[in-house]
């Protein structure tokens, strides 16, 4: 019991202790690996009678820049790269690779749902946004004594709501989780359109004074 107490009092003392050195940044920078879970799962393999096939499925990076506009609120700038693909080999026949790849570019608003200038490490948001979204496919065909490759790309329109939280290590680092929804070329139904789940390291620098 006694080293329960302990356990609590520390991490209390973690988390009201960090977010005092947290309170005065300004500027930021998250690196996040990503997982887009509506797409199955993250490596599938089958097999069959002279056949085989992989799906490598819906994983990705991110990196994000922002600067805070006032005592809650920041603008945020992020590039992504989310890719899908999948190889199918039949013995003595033909290999095929398909290579599905997502790359937006986002400019959007994180707004924090409680005072930065309080002494808690956490710090949980909401955010919205959306930008140009990067379509390409790349499509390769061997059959042994011929080859097709066959490449193809467009640029749509998309929007994102997002959810998650900081977790502030010290002044300068922490970790961040985010939850997104992705609307592609403004299409629910879209291939790409759904639900992500992020995970990442987060940098901050600078000061920041509130009221200017």
């Amino acid at each position: 019991m006694r080293q329960l107490n302990r356990f609590v009092v520390f991490f209390a003392v973690l988390v009201m202790g960090t977010g005092l050195w947290a309170q005065g940044r300004k500027t930021g920078m998250i690196f996040r690996g990503a997982f887009w879970p509506g797409s199955g799962e993250l490596v599938a393999v089958s097999t069959g009678e002279g056949e085989r096939s992989v799906d490598v499925g819906r994983g990705g990076t991110w990196l994000v820049v922002y600067s805070r506009l006032s005592k809650r609120n920041f603008l945020e700038f992020s590039i992504g790269s989310i890719g899908d693909v999948k190889t199918s080999s039949r013995v003595f026949h033909e290999d095929e690779v398909d290579v599905q790849l997502m790359t937006p570019f986002t400019l959007g608003l994180r707004h924090h749902l409680i005072d930065l200038e309080n002494s808690l490490a956490i710090q949980p948001y909401v955010g919205a946004g959306g930008g140009p979204y990067w379509l390409s496919d790349v499509h390769v065909w061997d059959d042994r004594e011929d080859a097709e490759i066959s490449i193809g790309g467009k640029l749509v329109p998309g929007l994102y709501g997002c959810a998650g939280f900081d977790f502030m290590m010290a002044s300068f680092v922490g970790l961040n989780l985010d939850f997104k929804y992705h609307l592609v070329n403004l299409d629910p139904g879209h291939r790409n359109s759904g639900f992500e789940m992020g995970f990442g390291l987060l940098f901050r620098w600078g000061s920041f004074k509130p009221g200017k």
